[in-house]
């Protein structure tokens, strides 16, 4: 697909998107907004970022890190039901009839689940395991540069009151997993933001951000302090289950940061296939030690008057499997800190969610990008955005609702985009 054809197939989905948008924000004569809760069925833990659609519809939406959701549904689909997955889980379907208007409705998953038995010629010690990823990275992983097409949104919030939020078409050069000297690099090819003025607080701290930083996340190009052979010495590793992904057996290794390291490193889980022996799929947070450190992960500038303290950062990744390599599709990242202004009674909280997701790639005549095109992780986007708007792009469209599930919308993107390409 070229650019051209990309940003075509994104114009549709402002439309798209906001059709749906359109259709949930209807008067509550005609819709109920749905509260509820999914668990594991067995422990009874949250599940966070598990995702609920409404089966033949465009509507859908995931949980928050406490594994709530609200989900808005207009009457006339209260005969159809919803879809809930979530990675490791059989998907669960409920009629809409059977949910409760009144009350949190609970919905369990329940594991796939495999017997360490009913594998076989593989390791089974888990830093076993993950040496093996580090061995197999030229096999699995794509070792050619190639131009990633993508969308990308953020926003920051308070507790009930969102204040900015951004949207940006995404070009991105990936450089080669086995190259030692290639860096991934960004260029913004659209881009917007909305303000909320009724809720905007003056907000001064500047936090390093962007589509480039969740770049980083990218564990195989970016092994940084997990994936790094000198780092693994202050994890401890455990495998903790063993799970059905997309067809495939894959471990779950859980990891840990050492109690005697006074460094914010990660706690987390990694989804490997076992097939494969390669990373597919990970949730880690960072531990909020040693804060001096801790703050310069984050921070970009702040006034001299305020203290900036976050105090949780979590993010998830995501790898495709496709022609027998694995590519990097999906990045998700929460940060949450506090603004203690000095003279003021009380510390503020906000949270800034970032998310891309991956929706072509470009083999044939990729070159990086020309300093003056690269958007750096230094950038602050919301400053920035307006260096790539396009009135006639977006045209009279809302901002996209960041509740919504951009891995469902971006798939009902590329097909309403299908029949347009042939014309």
């Amino acid at each position: 697909m070229k650019t051209s054809k990309f940003i075509n197939a994104i114009k549709i989905s402002a439309a798209t998107i906001l059709l749906i948008i359109g259709c949930t924000n209807v008067s509550s004569a005609q819709a109920h907004a749905f509260k509820g809760k999914v668990i594991d069925g067995e422990t009874g833990k949250s599940l966070e970022y598990a995702a609920l659609a409404i089966e033949g519809t465009n509507i859908g939406t995931v949980t928050n890190n406490e594994g709530g959701f609200t989900l808005k549904i207009d009457n006339r689909y209260f005969k159809n039901k919803i879809a809930i997955s979530y990675s490791g889980y059989t998907t669960s379907i409920v009629a809409i009839s059977n949910l409760s208007k009144s009350k949190l409705n609970i919905i369990k998953l329940t594991k796939k689940t495999v017997t360490l038995d009913e594998i076989t010629a593989t390791p089974k010690n888990p830093r076993d395991i993950i040496e093996a990823i580090l061995r197999n990275v030229d096999e699995k992983y794509n070792t050619d540069p190639t131009i990633l097409k993508s969308f990308y949104r953020e926003s920051t919030h308070t507790k009930n009151h969102y204040q900015t939020l951004a949207e940006a078409v995404v070009s991105i050069y990936k450089a080669p997993y086995v190259s030692p000297f290639g860096t991934d690099q960004v260029h913004i090819e659209k881009g917007r933001k909305n303000i909320n003025h009724d809720n905007i607080d003056t907000l001064l701290v500047k936090l390093r951000g962007g589509p480039r930083v969740l770049l980083y996340l990218d564990l195989i190009k970016n092994p940084s302090v997990i994936l790094n052979q000198h780092f693994l010495k202050f994890y401890t590793f455990e495998l903790a289950d063993i799970v059905i992904i997309d067809n495939r057996t894959h471990y779950v290794i859980d990891f840990k940061q050492t109690k005697d390291v006074n460094y914010p490193l990660y706690d987390g889980k990694l989804y490997i296939d076992v097939e494969n022996l390669a990373l597919k799929e990970a949730f880690f947070s960072m531990n909020m030690v040693n804060s001096l450190e801790t703050q310069r992960r984050f921070l970009y500038k702040k006034p001299a008057s305020m203290a900036f303290i976050p105090f949780e950062a979590t993010y998830h990744i995501k790898y495709q499997l496709k022609n027998d390599q694995l590519f990097f599709n999906y990045a998700r990242g929460t940060v949450s800190f506090k603004c203690d202004y000095r003279r003021k009674l009380f510390k503020r909280k906000y949270t800034i969610d970032s998310e891309m997701v991956i929706t072509d790639r470009v083999t044939e005549g990729v070159k990086p990008f020309a300093q003056h095109d690269r958007f750096y992780a230094s950038d602050v986007l919301s400053e920035k955005i307006s260096d790539f708007a396009d009135t006639d792009f977006w045209g009279q469209n809302n901002i996209i609702d960041p509740n919504k599930d951009i891995n469902k919308a971006i798939e009902d993107i590329l097909k309403e985009a299908k029949p347009n390409e042939s014309k």
